[in-house]
């Protein structure tokens, strides 16, 4: 399993579906992809730009994107951990919360290694991020002109057969979304899965913060 993720280390061992994974004997990876080494959470006060516009505006100097130099990163930690020798030949679960469920999910677009995804706290579509009055830290995420190829409902399908789980989905100012909402959001996703004989592929999960994560 590939664990992306923005806390400190130390924390993110501290996890509990962390360390019931390792103590189960799965081999778990965590990974800062890059920006994120050991950097606190975004702070809620801060709007619009947010924290992550400088490390935007130099990627995009150079013709690049936080999000795909981040999935560069995935993909070559998924090439190093596929290379152990107790590594599943077969399975391989990507975990990402807040905006590395992004990444995560173009990762998965790319590498038919990845078998299942798991997204926690993520935006659920980049058109609804446009469409609203304010957002929050949007920069960490933002791809000049994606929706002129492609929303995140698209990268779903694209994932399609393997399973997706989105776990308490987020609005453009990264508060929950209900069940509801974003599944109305996702609509055509679940439409096709479902005309494709497959209506669980996608799922949609509230979590409360003391319960388990859906994770391997």
């Amino acid at each position: 399993m590939l664990w992306l993720d923005a806390l400190p280390l130390d924390r993110i061992a501290n996890e509990p579906d962390f360390q019931r994974l390792a103590a189960s004997g799965h081999l778990v990876l965590a990974l800062h992809p890059r920006g994120v080494l050991g950097e606190p959470d975004p702070q809620a006060d801060r709007l619009a730009l947010g924290q992550y516009m400088p490390v935007h505006l130099r990627a995009h100097a150079v013709g690049k994107t936080l999000i795909g130099m981040r999935t560069d990163d995935t993909l070559r930690a998924i090439d190093w951990l596929r290379q152990q020798p107790d590594a599943s030949p077969d399975q391989l679960t990507l975990f990402g919360p807040g905006a590395q469920g992004l990444v995560a999910l173009h990762a998965a677009a790319l590498d038919d290694r990845i078998t299942a995804v798991v997204i926690e706290d993520t935006l659920v579509s980049y058109r609804a991020a446009v469409a609203a009055g304010l957002h929050r830290n949007l920069s960490e995420v933002v791809i000049p002109g994606v929706l002129n190829r492609y929303d995140t409902p698209d990268l779903l399908l694209s994932i399609s057969p393997r399973p997706v789980t989105i776990i308490n989905p987020a609005n453009p100012m990264g508060q929950r979304m209900s069940n509801a909402d974003a599944a109305a959001v996702l609509s055509a996703v679940l439409a096709t899965d479902t005309n494709l004989g497959q209506p669980d592929r996608v799922q949609i999960i509230h979590r409360d913060p003391r319960d388990p994560r859906p994770l391997p």
